[in-house]
């Protein structure tokens, strides 16, 4: 967010040229701008022709020639300049704040972007600046800076119109307007970029804002707290990788116990479905033959058998069988049928045989009536 700060400062006499050379980050400044921040940019303006092109030489014959019971050679203000601004735009920010604060006043800003405690961009600009003013006529560096002389000017330096001197009330509401007006233009610099962003510089308390304002931190300072701010950072991010990455395994684990679940949940499922169904009912079987009409069926096949030692060994296979009933039941078929205990078959079962001439079967080879046999047991 766009950050709200004007701070005004006296450079004393003596360090014009020294800080000169700091905020333009050049002499024994040279490389803390790559190792603590970005230079955005260097502007001068308004400077007599002799510091053209060199602002340090203004404020080191600043330093040389101001009088002797000066105990300061220039101002300076500090700006906070809003980050949501591209650097382009930042100067033109303030450069249009110079034409307005400073139309004829010989200054010199650089425009500092550190990187913030938050991580983001922290941009600022340093504006030093004479209280004379450079009124166009030529003055060499010793002249410009003696006593003004209203009636000859150009006998005399550069006039000392920036004032902001008077009794205390006098100076804080200076300096309570200047800062208004810095509100406004850095508003009006925003609406114009399109961005929804606004400053403030009242008080927190003008604000209704129960807060204590801060101490401006050091560079050497903001730079050991944001180095603390990204150590923190980078242990808070571990610590937020592990809760991830075990929520990420628990996540895990959650979804193959529910799978198993409801693989177990299914199987029970069908085996119920299983149980409940109703049984097949059984085709019904034909009755199992008793054992009269066994017997019935085996006799009926012994007619049917032309050797008598196969019928002989059916006969024996029959009257072994454990049932009674069949064995009984089949001696009764044999009767019926004629049938002998070896298996003879009567003459009318007879299988034909060939005979020869006209010879008579001998007695006793013909099949014997029941009565002659009498009973098969």
């Amino acid at each position: 967010m766009a950050i709200a700060r004007l701070s005004m400062k006296l450079g004393k006499r003596g360090r014009g040229g020294a800080h000169a050379d700091y905020i333009m980050r050049q002499g024994e400044y040279a490389l803390q701008h790559e190792k603590f921040e970005k230079l955005e940019a260097v502007v001068e303006g308004n400077m007599p022709t002799w510091a053209v092109g060199d602002p340090r030489s203004f404020f080191e014959a600043s330093d040389a020639n101001e009088r002797a019971n000066a105990k300061y050679s220039y101002r300076e203000m500090e700006l906070s300049l809003p980050r949501e601004l591209t650097p382009e735009q930042r100067v033109e920010l303030v450069n249009d704040w110079c034409a307005q604060e400073l139309p004829n006043y010989p200054f010199l800003y650089a425009i500092h972007n550190p990187q913030a405690i938050d991580g983001g961009e922290q941009p600022h600009a340093h504006l030093m600046f004479s209280e004379r003013e450079n009124d166009g006529i030529e003055r060499d560096e010793e002249q410009f800076f003696k006593r003004a002389n209203r009636k000859n000017p150009e006998r005399g330096g550069a006039r000392k119109t920036y004032n902001l001197e008077g009794t205390k009330a006098e100076r804080q509401n200076r300096l309570v307007a200047l800062r208004d007006r810095w509100q406004q233009h850095v508003n009006a610099h925003l609406d114009r970029a399109g961005i929804g962003a606004r400053i403030d510089m009242r008080s927190y308390a003008a604000q209704g804002i129960d807060k204590q304002p801060k101490r401006k931190l050091t560079p050497l300072e903001a730079e050991q707290r944001r180095r603390r701010v990204a150590a923190a950072n980078v242990d808070v991010a571990a610590a937020a990788k592990m809760r991830a990455d075990a929520r990420s395994q628990a996540d895990e684990y959650i979804r193959v116990k529910r799978q198993e679940l409801t693989a177990m949940r299914e199987q029970k499922r069908r085996r119920q479905a299983a149980q409940e169904a109703p049984s097949p009912t059984p085709t019904p079987s034909a009755p199992a033959p008793t054992p009269e009409e066994r017997a019935a069926a085996d006799v009926r096949l012994l007619l049917n058998m032309p050797d008598q030692g196969e019928r002989a060994e059916a006969i024996r296979t029959a009257m072994a069988d454990p049932d009674d009933r069949y064995a009984d039941a089949y001696v009764e078929a044999m009767i019926a049928h004629d049938i002998g205990t070896l298996g003879e078959l009567p003459p009318a079962a007879q299988p034909p045989q060939e005979r020869q001439g006209s010879e008579q079967d001998e007695p006793g080879q013909g099949w014997p009536s029941r009565g002659n046999n009498g009973p098969m047991m």
